[in-house]
């Protein structure tokens, strides 16, 4: 199995040429307050309806950013720090 490191994910939200993607999973997560501050403002999270953090561990404030209000969805379940 692999696992995607803190680097990988950052340059996951950077690329481009992913203008379909509109669901994000990031289940269990451990490195989810990096990959939150590398989407806002960035052009994949205007794109996104839903943001899926489900027990992974973050700040729970981090979501009230104006950038993710348009978000229907984002991990409710997630494990607040």
């Amino acid at each position: 199995m692999s696992y995607l490191d803190e680097s990988d994910l950052t340059a996951f939200v950077a690329a481009k040429g992913m203008p379909a993607l509109r669901r994000l999973s990031l289940k269990f997560c451990d490195v989810a307050d990096v990959v939150l501050e590398a989407l806002a403002g960035s052009p994949m999270l205007a794109q996104l309806t839903h943001l899926d953090l489900s027990h992974s561990s973050f700040d729970r404030e981090m979501l009230a950013h104006p950038d993710f209000a348009h978000l229907e969805h984002a991990g409710k379940r997630a494990v607040a720090v």
